[in-house]
């Protein structure tokens, strides 16, 4: 069996074309695209007609593929721009109509369901998935043998096009924590976690093997975000493993990666490759 998954976030949309073999899902086809759907939302948060015109073209290509490679089902999920915009009834109206696939969006509890279940798997006590987006930040840990999912609209793209969040963004991200017990293992998913751990360990080519739950110490992310926030955009797309399309965020992402570290009180982060579009792959 094989089945594609298509999530479009805030910065990018992307696609996971996977196939069972022994109760296993096995990575057959993977694909990005910066399509920012989220791009100039403003505090309207209405999604504009052109990010939203080049992520649906990017949907029917990646559909096109899928049905290609043969899949026997095809599914689009959304999450945050599309969540939390005052359009999202035409959104989705629009994107049904060109890509003749119905798009669910995702609750930002869900989506930190997900990411748990693509990153971790079964519940594992003490340990939390954290998953910053574009447009908001997800963490989610077991408690009391049911996990505990938290969202806050925090992301890269949204600290990016609104700067002023910065004052209270420590507070925000106060919310995702939980209110007894610590946690042990922190692990993250999204492209901050996974672009650092390919920025440490000197990629020139993105490597997800590599990635799989690689350790990031607390020194080695305030070391890069020290070093991001003193760069030109240019010098920061000069480093070839970070795309030119998230270059202009990535500051924005480890410094929620820095503060939730500082908040959790934890020592290290794991990097984690596999995200909700894995969690999808089980639902």
């Amino acid at each position: 069996m094989r089945k594609a998954i298509i999530d479009i976030g805030t910065n990018s949309t992307k696609l996971l074309i996977a196939e069972k073999k022994d109760n296993s899902w096995e990575k057959i086809i993977s694909r990005l695209e910066f399509t920012r759907i989220g791009e100039n939302i403003g505090t309207e948060q209405l999604i504009k007609p052109e990010p939203l015109k080049r992520t649906a073209q990017c949907i029917k290509n990646y559909i096109e593929l899928a049905e290609n490679a043969n899949c026997e089902t095809v599914e689009i999920s959304a999450t945050s721009a599309i969540r939390d915009a005052a359009n999202r009834a035409e959104v989705c109206e629009y994107l049904k109509n060109c890509c003749h696939k119905e798009v669910q969006v995702l609750s930002g509890e869900r989506e930190a369901y997900l990411s748990y279940l693509g990153a971790v798997g079964k519940f594992s006590e003490q340990t939390a998935v954290l998953d910053i987006g574009g447009g908001s930040t997800e963490l989610a840990y077991p408690c009391a043998g049911k996990l505990v999912v938290n969202s806050v609209a925090a992301g890269a793209v949204r600290l990016k096009e609104r700067p002023e969040m910065q004052a209270y963004l420590q507070e925000m991200l106060k919310k995702l924590l939980p209110k007894e017990g610590k946690i042990s293992k922190l692990v993250a998913v999204g492209g901050t976690a996974t672009t650092l751990a390919a920025l440490e360990q000197n990629m020139k080519d993105y490597n997800s093997d590599l990635v799989h739950q690689y350790p990031l110490a607390k020194e080695t992310v305030n070391k890069w975000l020290d070093r991001l926030g003193k760069m030109s955009l240019e010098e920061i797309k000069a480093l070839k493993i970070i795309p030119p399309k998230r270059a202009d965020v990535i500051y924005y992402g480890v410094l929620i990666l820095s503060m939730v570290i500082e908040l959790t009180q934890a020592e290290e982060v794991f990097a984690e490759d596999r995200d909700l579009m894995y969690g999808l792959l089980e639902c």
